[in-house]
């Protein structure tokens, strides 16, 4: 799936540039970050710039 097929309020498995998979909800676009929230309710981001090397899978 590509960044820009993001749905807010999305639940997503990300699999990062290491290959490590995380499950997250997609909470947003600011800045030039795209934000996400995981199940421990813990916010991280990823840069615009760097998202294209990330794999998103939706889960719900």
């Amino acid at each position: 799936m590509l960044s820009n097929e993001l749905k807010v309020d999305k639940i997503y498995e990300i699999e990062f540039l290491n290959g490590s998979r995380l499950v997250a909800k997609f909470t947003g676009f600011k800045n030039g970050r795209h934000y996400f929230r995981d199940r421990d309710g813990h916010e991280f981001s990823i840069a615009d710039s760097t998202i294209q090397y990330h794999h998103f899978y939706r889960l719900d």
